[in-house]
């Protein structure tokens, strides 16, 4: 491990070389690390730029009536999940359960996937998602209700 400016890097030695990987915005600093550090090993920097591939998240608010929690979340983490993922248009699944208030009776959930843009969406939602959520319907009619939200990430730093 290396600490530099209240930073700490992974250094990883292979041939009696040291490589260290920073983000390119501290590449002055490294530099004036190297100069004073080089003796007896050769140091290779090599930047890793910063890269932002602001996506959209496909977010799908479910509620499920009491008594069928169990066997909902288990075919969302078995069946469901694992086939959105398969055709790799939609990626970073994520089933997360909603914090419940006092008056909530059953469980809500949200599920979500990362998608590079809304014409990928649309051209998934028509070649795979229809009929995923008609199996959800024909498993649990009104049991279970859900509505979409589509969330853009934003950059904050």
């Amino acid at each position: 491990m290396l600490q530099l400016y209240n930073h700490t890097y992974t250094l990883s030695s292979k041939n009696k070389h040291i490589i260290i990987i920073l983000p390119a915005y501290k590449i002055r600093k490294s530099f004036r690390f190297l100069e004073n550090s080089m003796k007896e090993i050769e140091i290779k920097v090599y930047l890793c730029w910063k890269i932002y591939i602001l996506m959209i998240i496909y977010n799908t608010t479910f509620h499920i009536d009491k008594g069928y929690e169990k066997e909902c979340l288990e075919y969302f983490k078995r069946t469901y999940m694992p086939e959105v993922s398969a055709s790799g248009f939609l990626t970073n699944g994520y089933l997360r359960r909603i914090i419940p208030t006092a008056e909530d009776e059953g469980t809500s959930f949200a599920v979500q996937f990362h998608v590079k843009n809304i014409e990928t969406l649309n051209y998934w939602i028509e070649k795979e998602g229809r009929s995923l959520q008609k199996r959800v319907t024909d498993l649990f009619g009104n049991k279970i209700t859900g509505f979409v939200t589509l969330l853009e990430e934003i950059e904050w730093e």
